[in-house]
């Protein structure tokens, strides 16, 4: 069965280039601020900084306010924050990563001992200065479609509400992995809010991580607005009976996803006889992987029987 995903889309997927932060945020040469001593480290955000580290302070919500409308200013030239054990509302958070989209040439920011690779979530997005936006010195780089890995972290709500905001905006973003990184029922929402509107990602990967029935449902209503995402990976989570039927019933609905990728759950034979009934009317799905399926109901359904290679099940393609 051909592909329904266009030749250039496919091509674009099996060359992009993954980003991940590695190392590169620890090489900045840190100004480290002293518990109590908070106004020094505004002075250095002031005097053309390059990289911040607010850990020992722990900074409050007022404060993360004020560090807020320093990143706004044009003569603020940081590139890389460490706010770790910081105390912020979600109200405030949002207010972060709104700075982030638009008014701040920050590259990296740590939140939570993982540090967000803002500059590549942002994609084109660049500061804004009162004539216009700014021109991006690697604005050549950043038109090239890629990915972002962000697998193997363990984000907060605060860490996905950056996340989320800023590759809504982004165009050039083609792949973002999350598996393992503990995202569960409450901080896959800013996720899946993003999702709705992105019209670029077209693979998502959030297996290996802790989404359970609420998870799952913001996921599928995210997907029923969804107009881009050809495959996701929601394997390996704690996804129930009704987590399942939220997917089927979103299957009803989406003209765009190819792949759907669920093992390994905990909705069992029910939710999976739910899904291979959904898919019976679903016109786009071409590859699907399953548990708790038989053989014979997958060719009953148009699909052919999972394959096991080299110790790795490979998913039922549609006949």
């Amino acid at each position: 069965m051909a592909s329904g995903l266009c030749p250039c889309c496919e091509a674009a997927l099996q060359s992009v280039n993954m980003y991940r932060v590695e190392g590169k945020f620890s090489e900045f040469p840190f100004e480290s601020v002293d518990e109590g001593d908070f106004d020094t480290g505004i002075e250095y955000l002031r005097n053309g900084s390059k990289a911040v580290d607010f850990d020992d302070v722990m900074v409050n919500e007022s404060q993360v306010e004020i560090i807020i409308q320093e990143l706004r200013k044009p003569s603020c030239e940081l590139e890389a924050l460490s706010l770790y054990g910081s105390s912020m509302s979600r109200d405030v958070a949002e207010k972060l990563a709104e700075v982030l989209l638009y008014d701040s040439s920050l590259k990296f920011l740590n939140l939570s001992g993982y540090p967000l690779p803002i500059q590549a979530l942002r994609g084109d997005q660049g500061r804004i200065k009162d004539d216009g936006p700014a021109e991006n010195e690697d604005s050549e780089e950043r038109s090239v479609y890629t990915g972002v890995d962000l697998s193997e972290e363990k984000f907060t709500l605060f860490d996905t509400i950056v996340i989320g905001r800023l590759f809504q905006e982004n165009n050039h973003i083609l792949k973002i992995d999350l598996s393992s990184s503990y995202i569960g029922d409450e901080n896959v929402a800013p996720i899946a809010t993003s999702l709705a509107k992105n019209t670029s990602v077209l693979t998502l990967n959030l297996s290996s991580n802790i989404i359970g029935s609420v998870g799952a449902m913001t996921i599928s209503e995210a997907l029923r607005e969804n107009t881009a995402l050809t495959e996701i990976y929601l394997d390996n989570n704690s996804i129930p009976i009704d987590g399942a039927t939220a997917i089927a019933a979103m299957l009803a609905v989406n003209k765009t996803l190819l792949r759907l990728h669920v093992r390994k759950n905990e909705f069992g034979t029910e939710g999976a006889g739910v899904l291979l009934a959904a898919l019976e009317t679903n016109r786009t799905i071409e590859s699907f992987s399953c548990d708790h399926i038989n053989d014979s109901d997958l060719s009953s359904s148009g699909f052919s029987p999972s394959a096991k290679t080299d110790d790795v099940i490979e998913p039922s393609i549609k006949t």
